[in-house]
């Protein structure tokens, strides 16, 4: 509305008003005849006057002025201080006189502009006719010229330089090039034009055009096509001038010093990305939101170890040559500037992804040590001390394989060697990969939580299967990726970043890598970041800095190129090279700026891309760096200076500059140099390259480099006997090779897979492996035997670490030609424990244990095919002799086994007690009675130490004396510990020993924090299955120890994702004790328990184990419905469940729980019934509790106290009850059993009620819901409460009243 603009106005002129009463106005003229005589700098007029004339042209259009006012004797310029005028002070604002007798209206944009050249042409003159000065900072000094005098009056002025008023000065000069000048002019009689005269004067080009273009504004006959039509388009204009001015008031004279100072090929972390503004945005502020939630105190869970980490991921999408690599660039070089630990990795089509990975945190820990920073030195221990505190000298030793930097921070631990001969795997399929899944995840975490972390991965869509799942697995995982709880202490404030970019057209929907990131996206923060071309607006900016000339000027040029190359920006930038090469775009000293041609530039003919312009650059490179640049696109994207050191020059059949042809290259533009490697600015170029040799050339030259290599293959260091390998691989399918080539070449696959074992490469070494079986033929296992016998079994021992999808097939095809080939029995060894592996990884135990047999009676180590628990106990007892004297100084001075025969038994032996603990358990004393007798015999070794721990489960659970089976099995662990592979031993334990034996005498709850270890270290060795169950055990004990059950819930969660992820569905069907745990967390649950977090009802976990016959889950999953019935004292159920154990021989793990749920609802059921049959399982079951606190008067006082109170209030010894029931109290709370003093209370509470205490009863029922809310057992302490209504003593005040 009218008024509205009218307030808005007078607002306007008041705030003006209030600003210029501390000014003082001084008149444009003055301003510029006080700048005359004033002893300030031309640089320094001019970028006054650039300001003065922003400050001009935005009043003017403020003002809606009419060319009429555009005067310079109506410019009013502020200025703060009126002593100094303009010499020293500081313009602050500008006003324009209004006439009342200029007419209203709509403004002549075209006529505004012209009368503002001629205004400009007096500012920037300085109304002078002499240019006498040179102009600090430009290249240009012009000599002196004929003296014009310009006075206050503009027509004048301009009259007096031969011009008629109204004409404009820019018309006179006649161009002579039209790479030089925009648009044509036309000669006339006038003998200077404003450009010409301006430009005299030594002002930059920039401001001449300005002037010139201005002054034509209004002259139709004659106007140019680059004449201003608006004045919105000269404030544009000025506020680029004034927003940079080195870049566009300072001539660039010298074509060199030109080309150089448009930086058009110079990437730095400095440089803008034109176009690219958005999506940096979106990447610094991830970056920053990473920065901020890391400054935040971490919260760390002592009870589960889980340290939880701020993290983001974004992920740029886009065409090659779309600039994604450039935007990664960028917040890396930030990220450094910001002390961030960076890992930059650049994936190609032949280096193994994974080692990409581990190369790019190698050179980063390296660059890592060359700062002596505090800050760095701090995360460099918060990181190492995270390394110790999680992994053993073992697992250091593995990661310090992978990384070898890393043995920077480990001097006195880290040893590789050690690691020379230990197997892979553990007994599982898929183990290998497994492991390196784990170290990868313990070293990324450790280094977030010593510094936040940008991990860099460029060109994913090379990533293969592997590398991506351990990757964005890592990124969703991390907080459940365990620590040591010790840890806690370090409070290292870090964080991560992943960074990722693919090509969208090489990469599929429903591939691995968009599915991964689909689910990445669910757990935490993702961004995604598409990169189109860019558009004319966006190469016209970039034209426009990089050349130097105002965005008007060069939008003709941007037209030319964003048509030429669609806006991708590698095309443009190649395009512009191209061009300045061909001399179609060149700085031109005449004009004193870039010049160029638009007609000849749209007759450029492109019709093959950027590859056609990198194609025809190549071509006219010298034919000696063209050579090394083919030798290097053959090697693969990067080339380090000591391959070529190694190739046989007259093998090749060339001789190689290399050295000074690779310093060209970089020179050029063309490679990158980082200490001893080149590599190729982008993978676009090194296919350029590629390209040029023609297909059958190019298999040639990859045997000619292989072959070269080949003859120095005893002296190659890994690195090269893997790139010798690929060179063969990349030919040996298409050319003619002997056949004594193809073996040498099946020698060096072979050579080439076993060093990508050793760094834990296991996709690159099965290819290598597959590579090498493929130029055998059947023939071979005849005239080859050895090699032929060494790949078949390297290559299904990879496919079982491995454990990819098809690993099953090829695996069983490998295993069948080596029995069926194999010379001798014991050649087939190795693939013999493979195929029982594989038959145990897919729950096949049955098989596996008669494979197992078959091969030790071949061996003359036979077993009985029926065994019952006679025999079981006659072995128990034998093994208590042999163990009774057995000492850890004793078993030392024992020799080493040396029979080969007995060590191969010994691994059988070892690999039955894998599978008979679930599946036969009585097998398990008969064969370690076996291999303890053969260890004393022929000697010990690693599997001695083995038997040894399975003798003490042995006698624990047949001969029912837990003393000495602890002691068997502690001794077995003391020697184990100073065994060089004791982490894969211990693994071993995880069931037999830490689950099992080991519980029923330490402390319960040093116990339950082994399993932490215990885990890192089965994952460490890629044993998934012994992970899951010590992860089971440390959730299983937490219960038990009465840790709060919301941390128990939390572990439980983890445990289920992580089964899924490991798919290891026989753990998740065995997960009763969630479903117990969370019943009593949850009020409610247990009347509706059939969904629980998909974990299958116990009938069902039931019905499982009875069709897998599975005697070990069974019983698992009847004491979790127990200790669920015994929670809620629903008794009957206890009853008929414990009727099977009551007279079993055995001691499964936690019988003495179910002994106790059992004494606990016999004697109620005494008390209920008076029957004394219930009485006598009660007493049995205190007698048995009664040994039982021999062992740990820790662990088990407090539920002896509470048996024996039961007892007592079963046969009516109530002052003994009482008794009792508060010793049993005291002694859970000294013992920090939380739950079991509640339970206590509970039923001390239970047991005034019934005797008609009400109120003494109600107070111990208090406490009991106290401690019941503290433990978190929600749903138990409800179930407390409704119990209590009816008890209340209230209650029965009320029923006393009635009666």
């Amino acid at each position: 509305p009218k008024h509205t603009i009218e307030k808005l106005l007078k607002i306007r002129v008041l705030k003006s008003s209030i600003m210029i009463c501390n000014t003082f106005p001084v008149s444009l003229l003055n301003w510029i005849d006080c700048a005359s005589t004033s002893n300030i700098s031309g640089k320094q007029y001019l970028e006054s006057a650039v300001d003065l004339a922003l400050m001009i042209i935005r009043r003017i259009i403020q003002n809606q002025a009419h060319e009429d006012e555009i005067l310079a004797d109506n410019v009013i310029v502020h200025v703060s201080d009126s002593s100094t005028a303009c010499s020293n002070s500081q313009i602050l604002s500008v006003d324009i006189e209004i006439k009342n007798d200029v007419p209203t209206g709509l403004v002549d944009h075209r006529k505004a502009c012209h009368a503002l050249g001629k205004l400009f042409l007096l500012l920037f003159s300085k109304r002078k006719s002499q240019s006498s000065w040179i102009l600090e900072g430009a290249h240009f000094q012009r000599p002196e010229i004929g003296k014009i005098a310009l006075g206050g009056n503009s027509t004048n002025d301009i009259k007096l330089l031969g011009i008629e008023e109204g004409e404009s000065l820019s018309l006179t000069e006649k161009r002579i090039n039209r790479s030089n000048e925009v648009s044509t002019r036309k000669s006339t009689k006038r003998t200077v034009s404003a450009s010409s005269f301006l430009r005299d004067l030594g002002l930059p080009v920039s401001v001449c055009r300005l002037v010139s273009d201005l002054l034509e504004a209004d002259n139709d006959e004659l106007r140019s096509d680059m004449a201003f039509s608006f004045l919105e388009e000269v404030e544009a204009e000025m506020l680029q001038l004034s927003e940079h001015k080195n870049q566009f008031l300072y001539d660039r004279t010298c074509p060199t010093r030109a080309l150089e100072d448009t930086t058009l090929f110079q990437i730095g972390g400095d440089d803008a990305l034109f176009g690219r503004e958005l999506e940096l945005d979106t990447l610094l502020n991830a970056l920053d939101r990473v920065a901020s939630e890391s400054n935040n105190t971490q919260q760390h869970n002592i009870y589960s170890g889980i340290t939880k980490l701020p993290r983001e991921a974004v992920f740029i999408s886009g065409h090659s040559g779309s600039g994604k690599s450039s935007l990664m660039k960028k917040v890396t070089h930030r990220c450094r500037e910001s002390d961030w630990f960076v890992v930059d990795c650049k994936f190609d089509e032949q280096m193994d992804p994974l080692m990409t990975i581990l190369n790019g945190i190698d050179a980063s820990i390296e660059g890592f040590f060359e700062k002596s920073w505090p800050h760095t030195l701090s995360a460099g221990k918060v990181m190492s001390e995270s390394i110790l505190t999680s992994i053993d000298r073992e697992g250091i030793n593995q990661l310090c394989i992978l990384v070898p930097n890393l043995s920077r921070f480990f001097p006195d631990v880290a040893n590789p060697k050690d690691l020379v001969g230990q197997s892979f795997g553990n007994g599982v399929i898929g183990a290998g990969r497994n492991r390196l899944d784990y170290l990868f995840h313990v070293l990324i975490k450790s280094i977030c939580l010593g510094s936040k972390l940008v991990l860099s991965l460029d060109d994913l869509q090379w990533a293969d299967t592997l590398t991506v799942t351990i990757v964005l697995n890592f990124m969703s995982t991390i907080d459940q990726t365990l620590i040591s709880p010790n840890i806690s202490f370090l409070g290292g404030k870090g964080g991560l970043l992943l960074l990722g970019s693919y090509r969208e057209n090489e990469v599929e929907d429903d591939g691995c890598l968009m599915n991964h990131i689909r689910m990445l996206s669910q757990s935490l923060s993702v961004s995604f970041i598409s990169t189109a071309g860019l558009s004319k607006s966006q190469i016209n900016d970039m034209l426009s800095a990089k050349l130097y000339i105002p965005k008007r000027l060069t939008s003709s040029l941007a037209d030319v190129v964003h048509k030429k190359t669609c806006g991708n920006p590698m095309f443009v930038k190649e395009f512009l090279k191209s061009i300045i090469t061909n001399r179609m775009l060149q700085f031109s000293v005449k004009s004193r700026r870039w010049v160029w041609d638009e007609d000849t530039l749209d007759l450029i003919s492109i019709t093959d891309g950027v590859a056609e312009l990198l194609s025809v650059k190549l071509r006219i490179l010298p034919s000696s760096l063209l050579q090394v640049l083919k030798i290097v696109a053959a090697l693969g994207s990067q080339v380090d200076v000591r391959t070529f050191k190694i190739l046989d020059q007259d093998q090749l059949g060339f001789q190689l500059h290399w050295a000074h042809s690779l310093s060209i290259a970089v020179q050029e533009g063309l490679m990158e140099k980082a200490g001893s490697v080149y590599s190729f600015t982008h993978d676009s170029l090194r296919s350029a390259v590629y390209n040029l040799i023609p297909p059958v050339e190019q298999k040639l030259l990859h045997k000619k480099i292989g072959t070269s290599m080949m003859k120095k293959v005893g002296v190659l260091d890994p690195a090269n006997v893997l790139i010798a390998a690929d060179q063969m691989n990349l030919c040996h399918n298409y050319v003619t090779l002997s056949p004594h080539e193809r073996i040498n070449i099946a020698r060096l696959q072979l050579l080439a897979g076993k060093h990508s074992m050793s760094t834990s490469s296991f996709e690159a070494a099965r290819l290598y492996f597959e590579s090498g079986v493929s130029l055998l033929g059947n023939d071979d296992w005849h005239s080859n035997y050895s090699l032929t016998l060494e790949l078949y079994e390297m290559s299904a021992l990879v496919e079982f670490i491995n454990g990819n999808e098809n690993s099953d097939s090829i695996l069983q095809k490998r295993l069948e030609s080596i029995f069926r080939f194999a010379r001798r029995f014991e050649d087939a060894f190795n693939a013999n424990i493979l195929q029982i592996k594989l038959l145990g990884s897919r729950g096949n135990y049955s098989n596996a244990i008669r494979k197992c047999l078959d091969v030790l009676s071949q061996l003359g180590e036979s077993f009985p095919e029926q065994i019952d628990w006679t025999l079981a106990e006659s072995c128990v007892a034998e093994l208590k002799n042999i163990t009774a004297t057995l000492t850890k100084d004793h078993i030392c001075q024992y020799p080493k086994m040396t029979d080969q025969s007995k060590l191969t038994a010994m691994k059988f032996m070892n690999l039955i007690t894998l599978y008979a603990v679930a599946h036969k358990p009585m097998l398990m004393p008969i064969v370690s009675n076996r291999m303890l007798k053969l260890s004393l015999q022929f000697g010990f070794c690693d599997d001695s130490l083995l038997g040894l721990s399975m003798a003490g489960y042995s006698i624990v659970n047949f001969g029912s004396d837990i003393s000495t089976g602890y002691r068997v099995s502690k001794l077995a662990e003391a020697l184990i510990e100073l065994n060089p592979v004791r982490q894969a031993l211990k693994t071993r334990l995880v069931t037999i020993w830490y689950g099992h034996s080991k519980p029923y005498v330490e402390p319960i709850q040093s116990a339950r924090e082994i399993f932490v270890d215990l885990y890192n270290q089965c994952m460490l060795v890629g044993d998934v299955e012994n992970a899951m169950y010590s992860w089971l055990f440390y959730c299983n004990l937490g219960f038990h120890i009465g840790s709060n059950l919301d941390n128990v819930e939390k572990a439980h969660s983890i445990l289920i994702e992580k089964t899924r992820k490991f798919k290891h569905h026989t753990m998740l069907s065995a997960m009763s004790s969630f479903r117990a745990c969370k019943i009593l967390l949850c009020p409610g649950v247990y009347e509706n328990d059939t969904e629980i977090a998909d974990i299958k009802t116990f009938e069902e976990i039931r019905t499982i184990a009875h069709d897998s016959n599975n005697e070990h889950l069974l019983w698992h999953v009847d004491l979790d419905e127990m200790q669920v019935r015994f929670w809620f004292r629903e008794y009957i159920p206890i009853a008929k469940l414990s009727e099977k154990y009551r007279n079993s021989k055995s001691k499964r793990s936690f019988e003495l729980l179910r002994k106790f749920y059992d004494g606990i609802s016999s004697f109620s059921f005494a008390r209920d019934t008076g029957e004394e049959f219930w009485a006598q399982i009660g007493e049995e079951c205190v007698t048995f509790w009664t040994t039982i606190v021999s062992l740990s008067n820790w662990n088990f006082e407090n539920n002896l106290l509470l048996l024996q109170a039961e007892s007592s209030y079963t046969k009516g010894d109530f002052a003994d009850a009482e008794t009792l029931y508060e010793a049993s109290i005291l002694s859970a709370r000294r013992h920090k059993f939380l739950h079991e003093e509640a339970l206590a209370c509970e039923l001390f509470g239970i047991y005034y009620c019934d005797r008609g205490m009400a109120e003494k009863g109600w107070d111990k029922l208090q406490l009991a819901l106290q401690k019941y809310s503290e433990w978190g057992a929600l749903g138990k302490a409800a179930s407390l409460e409704k119990f209590m209504s009816w008890v209340n003593p209230e209650h029965f005040k009320k029923l006393k009243m009635m009666e």
